[in-house]
């Protein structure tokens, strides 16, 4: 089982390689409540998506928790500052 902070950190290493971080702070905190419905659509999707489902289905789980929504944020927001 991985813990919050291990999903949290593997998220946003991820979104960090991809150069998404900035971009991806500024959806989870203007989407609000959609995140949810984000979660469920990655959830449908996690069959489909091979080798990268183990992410998104961290990503979804995240999603449908507003406190790691905002440890997400803090996180991407930060890793933004250093970039």
């Amino acid at each position: 089982m991985i813990k919050n902070g291990q999903r949290i950190d593997r998220i946003s290493r991820w979104l960090l390689h991809l150069g998404l971080q900035d971009i991806a702070a500024t959806l989870l905190e203007f989407a609000g409540p959609f995140n949810y419905f984000g979660a469920q659509a990655l959830y449908i999707a996690e069959p489909l998506l091979g080798e990268r489902g183990k992410l998104f289905h961290d990503l979804a789980r995240v999603l449908e928790d507003e406190g790691e929504i905002s440890v997400l944020i803090n996180c991407l927001q930060d890793k933004v500052g250093t970039s």
